[in-house]
């Protein structure tokens, strides 16, 4: 190992930053130093250090007074050279009279951590033209870092395919997305209680219906155990948003092009012409049952919440009011002007996704 291997790696652990390909090592050495994790020989090995890393994490260890990390390192470091420097390091600390505890004389008890770092983000994506969508439970755990839980949500609500992806990052999740949807299709951050929900929503119905799940289920059956099934959502509003509604429903055609909105109206199409029977398309549309009417409105309240802020308050509001006038079938869904609008000979195209 050379001293630019080392010095790279020092950075990396002053800064929290690291090639892509050495970041899980360096998230447990940072954690380490930070005292996030309890100085343990299980938790040193658990990251597989590279002996750079090992070695980057000795100096700032013994720079920064972490007598117990020394120690750690001298009794079981996972490479023999940095082993030796840190019993080296633990010698002359105690000529100089200072305290280096004994690993072997702490006693062997759950520590528990200080705070743990925030979970990443949860995400959701903009309805596709089969009615699918993919969400992305964020999370944090020592054993795991940060981690995500994805999951495919067929239109009928079941959970389809699920996959655990520990030491991920924000980065890989919007990479995830873009190479299973594509680029052009809309997806955004979701609160957390709502990927959640979303998702033991999914594992409840293919449970009920017995539907086969492909991917991790066992993992997703114990991290939404503590999650309450989304039955319907529930956008608050001011009395002022309120009162905007009807009017903006008869103006929602004017944000028939933002990829959310846009993407969701694919999905109608294909749904109509999948569930429905009629002679024509209006037919059929207004053929639905109401079970279909609040999927297709819960659909629509996510599109809203997935729009840019640059769209402005009212295209949300627009399409929150189209939502709620399709799952109170108070009228025809095809008199809709968002509806007719995305269902139109002339259907516009979408707006670029930014």
């Amino acid at each position: 190992m050379s001293e630019r291997d080392e010095s790279a790696a020092m950075n990396w652990l002053r800064t929290a930053k690291a090639p892509k390909d050495r970041a899980p090592e360096v998230v447990g050495a940072v954690l380490l130093l930070q005292g996030r994790l309890p100085a343990t020989a299980e938790n040193l090995h658990r990251y597989r250090l590279a002996c750079d890393v090992e070695a980057a994490l000795l100096q700032i260890a013994e720079a920064d007074g972490r007598w117990d990390l020394v120690s750690l390192i001298a009794t079981s470091a996972s490479h023999k050279a940095n082993q030796k420097s840190a019993k080296k390091v633990v010698f002359r600390a105690k000529a100089r009279g200072i305290v280096v505890p004994e690993p072997s004389a702490a006693p062997r008890r759950a520590v528990a951590l200080i705070s743990a770092p925030d979970p990443l983000p949860s995400f959701a994506s903009a309805t596709i033209d089969d009615g699918s969508m993919v969400v992305a439970l964020g999370g944090w755990s020592a054993e795991d870092g940060p981690w995500t839980l994805m999951g495919v949500l067929t239109p009928g609500d079941t959970l389809q395919l699920v996959h655990f992806h520990p030491q991920s990052s924000v980065g890989r999740v919007r990479q995830t997305f873009e190479r299973a949807l594509g680029a052009q299709t809309a997806h955004g951050e979701i609160p957390e209680a709502l990927a959640a929900g979303l998702l033991r929503r999914g594992l409840d119905e293919s449970d009920a219906l017995r539907t086969p799940i492909e991917g991790d289920v066992a993992r997703a059956r114990r991290l939404l155990s503590a999650a309450v099934s989304l039955k319907a959502m529930d956008v608050a509003l001011d009395a002022a948003d309120e009162a905007r509604l009807p009017e903006l429903c008869e103006q929602a055609e004017r944000w028939a092009t933002q990829p959310a909105i846009f993407s969701w109206g694919s999905m109608l199409s294909h749904w109509v012409g999948r569930r429905a029977s009629g002679d024509d398309e209006v037919q059929r549309l207004n053929g639905l049952g109401e079970d279909d009417r609040r999927r297709l409105a819960a659909r629509l309240e996510l599109a809203a919440m997935l729009l840019p802020h640059h769209s402005g308050a009212d295209a949300r509001l627009a399409a929150i009011a189209t939502a709620r006038a399709l799952r109170q079938m108070e009228r025809a869904p095809a008199s809709l002007p968002l509806v007719r609008r995305l269902l139109s000979a002339d259907r516009p195209r979408a707006q670029p996704v930014p």
